[in-house]
């Protein structure tokens, strides 16, 4: 780019499609479905691009079932997932669900990074918050074997963003971060799949669930 004959400057830019907004979760417009990548019935983060750490921003915190867990001395063990500072974008996880097994997956909820203050000290603002993003699904979980179902831009606030489409059978649910609101990290509290409702009760149909078990509502 030139201005009056001055000398070329050269800019550097990303070009992102105009993406439809992610929706934002309420008590009544939940997908109807069973988070089927929570660890608590053998979900799994197969792989993530870069994390920030292995203790509280590691990418296997996405699927414990909360945004953030405190130790009684109220220091955070577990804040979510956030990619290193100044990694290259896109930033990416992959996971899969008990015993790798396929499913009908009909939606997949983000829930934006809803830290104040992490363990190290570091203060998020909402440009960690990522903003546009991309769904991609397979039945292995090579890069070359996914297909993109969704592409949504996220609101720039915390909370819970779903992200629907139509039901297709999977093994793998790659999530893709192409942008964010500003910062050079970006990730999320939780990542919940959820599991498209079908005749033969899905893949957690033949496993005797606790439902006692914090991830899975119970509390004392």
């Amino acid at each position: 780019v030139a201005v009056e004959n001055g000398p070329r400057l050269d800019l550097v830019f990303d070009i992102v499609g105009n993406a439809p907004p992610a929706e934002l979760l309420t008590r009544t417009n939940a997908p109807v479905g069973f988070n089927i990548a929570l660890r608590e019935v053998r979900g799994r983060v197969e792989r993530a691009s870069s994390e920030q750490n292995a203790s509280n921003w590691a990418a296997a915190n996405l699927l414990d079932g909360f945004s953030q867990i405190y130790d009684r001395r109220g220091r955070q063990t577990s804040s979510g997932w956030l990619s290193s500072p100044g990694a290259a974008l896109p930033a990416e996880v992959v996971l899969s669900f008990r015993d790798r097994k396929p499913a009908r997956i009909g939606a997949v909820i983000l829930d934006a990074i809803t830290t104040i203050e992490g363990t190290d000290g570091a203060t998020l603002t909402a440009n960690v918050i990522p903003k546009h993003v991309e769904i991609w699904t397979g039945m292995s979980d090579e890069d070359g074997a996914f297909t993109r179902v969704a592409a949504v831009r996220l609101r720039r606030e915390t909370g819970l963003q779903a992200v629907r489409f139509e039901p297709v059978e999977a093994r793998f649910v790659k999530v893709r971060i192409l942008s964010t609101f500003g910062a050079s990290d970006t990730g999320f509290g939780e990542i919940l799949v959820i599991e498209a409702p079908g005749s033969d009760g899905g893949i957690l149909a033949d496993v005797d669930l606790n439902l006692a078990a914090p991830p899975l509502g119970g509390g004392v």
